[in-house]
């Protein structure tokens, strides 16, 4: 074999290797992001069974002047009376989960029975 075809021969074995590097990393990537969407689910689905026991009203829906309004309203389901509200404006972009999950740290102003709206 002449320098060429040996040159040759490794242009072809460094793009082959290059070419499998890239599937395996667009795999681990792939797998990466599976197991965060997952992990984010688990989450989720566990803020919404937390949510469950404090939540007296998601998506409570009025007419206001012929526009629809809708509220979340989380309270202690076992509350009585009127409690005192917090209104609470989500200032940010969804990141993960929904407007149904209330954050981590409102759940104790809802716990100290307060309301959050």
């Amino acid at each position: 074999m002449d320098a060429e075809a040996i040159a040759k021969k490794k242009e072809e074995a460094i793009a082959k290797k290059k070419e499998e590097d890239e599937k395996k990393k667009a795999a681990k990537e792939a797998e990466n992001a599976k197991k965060a969407v997952e992990l984010a689910a688990v989450a989720e689905s566990k803020q919404r069974a937390e949510a469950e026991s404090t939540t007296s009203g998601l998506d409570v829906q009025w007419d206001v002047e012929g526009v629809g309004v809708s509220l979340d309203i989380w309270r202690q389901t076992n509350a009585g009376g009127a409690p005192k509200v917090v209104v609470w404006l989500h200032g940010g972009g969804w990141k993960f989960g929904t407007h149904h999950t209330m954050p981590s740290f409102l759940r104790s102003l809802v716990e100290a029975g307060y309301a959050i709206a």
